[in-house]
């Protein structure tokens, strides 16, 4: 679970990082429509980072804020178990 958290912290500094930095998305337009990312896979989440990064790749969804955005609707109920059930 120690991974897991990691794994998400990880993505919540690059967050903050980019929103400091006052990114902005690239060029080609983000097709967010076509990113679908399941449900977080709490016993899976290092498979779950990568296949959203995939994703967010493949849509040209580079901004931060999109990603995060993305990455918040995907957490169920249960994401609360990749903290060690807090």
């Amino acid at each position: 679970m120690f991974q897991q958290q990691q794994a998400f912290l990880q993505l919540q500094a690059q967050h903050l990082q980019a929103m400091q930095a006052n990114n902005r998305p690239r060029q080609r337009a983000a097709e967010l429509h076509k990113v679908k990312l399941p449900t977080v896979w709490t016993s899976g989440i290092r498979s779950w980072f990568q296949l959203a990064e995939s994703q967010f790749h493949t849509f040209a969804v580079d901004h931060p804020q999109q990603q995060f955005d993305l990455t918040v609707a995907a957490l169920t109920d249960n994401a609360d178990a990749c903290e060690g059930g807090r």
